[in-house]
């Protein structure tokens, strides 16, 4: 389970994709104009070569690129494919184990550009996370939410073969779709439910476990994700609640 196999995205490595996958340039090329931009080879194909950079951003960026409130749902998804169409990572590698009902977690194919959460260094009680398919199928895990792509690529065609159920997300996981296996319909609205608030409802411990038991985690694993995420969490809603107070 991410951050609540929702609230924190894969972290992405500054490094592997400055110059490749994303750059900073002036706002919309606009010397004039404080601030800047960032763009992307493939969904801003056309400047990409045009726009000049700018460096002094570079630190500040770095810094930020992994805050929950600084890259935009659609921005972060641009540097996401713009790295699968280069071929910076084994991305592709790891979306494939979607599709094998055998798949078993092997942390040192992640992808190149993602750096790896304290959380995986217990695979015993890791996440369900690129293993959702597989234990669906089987009837080992009764719901899963997923990204809009991983779900088209691997999970859609069973959806379209009665063999699985699925619902776009709201709120703070619009573009996710949550899925559920036969029988288990009555988890689609309560997660969405959970999900819609763009602010947690309650206390942080109360809605994970809520959340938890829906995507059918065990307690074991829901008090360690709680253990090793709390902080983290902590951290970054007092940063989204400062923002809205201003």
């Amino acid at each position: 389970m991410r951050i609540n196999e929702v609230l924190q995205r894969e972290k992405l490595n500054f490094d592997s994709l400055y110059g490749k996958a994303f750059k900073i340039t002036y706002p919309e090329g606009d010397k004039m104009r404080p601030g800047f931009s960032i763009i992307t080879p493939i969904a801003n194909k056309s400047v990409w070569n045009d726009w000049e950079e700018r460096p002094e951003f570079k630190n500040l960026v770095r810094q930020k690129l992994n805050d929950p409130n600084f890259l935009a749902d659609y921005k972060y998804q641009q540097i996401i494919d713009a790295a699968k169409v280069l071929k910076l990572s084994r991305i592709n590698e790891v979306l494939k184990k979607y599709s094998d009902p055998g798949y078993k977690h092997d942390y040192s194919n992640l992808p190149d550009y993602v750096e790896k959460p304290s959380h995986l260094d217990n695979p015993d009680r890791g996440p369900h996370e690129g293993k959702e398919l597989g234990m669906m199928l089987k009837g080992e895990k009764p719901a899963a939410i997923v990204r809009r792509a991983v779900y088209h690529e691997f999970f859609e065609k069973y959806v379209k073969a009665g063999k699985l159920i699925a619902k776009p997300a709201t709120g703070r996981n619009v573009g996710d779709i949550v899925v559920v296996v036969p029988g288990e319909e009555w988890r689609l609205n309560k997660i969405i439910q959970l999900l819609h608030p763009l602010e947690l409802p309650g206390s942080y411990e109360r809605y994970s476990i809520k959340l938890g038991r829906l995507l059918g985690y065990t307690k074991d694993q829901v008090r360690y994700f709680l253990k090793t995420t709390q902080k983290a969490y902590n951290a970054s809603n007092a940063k989204l609640t400062k923002s809205n107070q201003l």
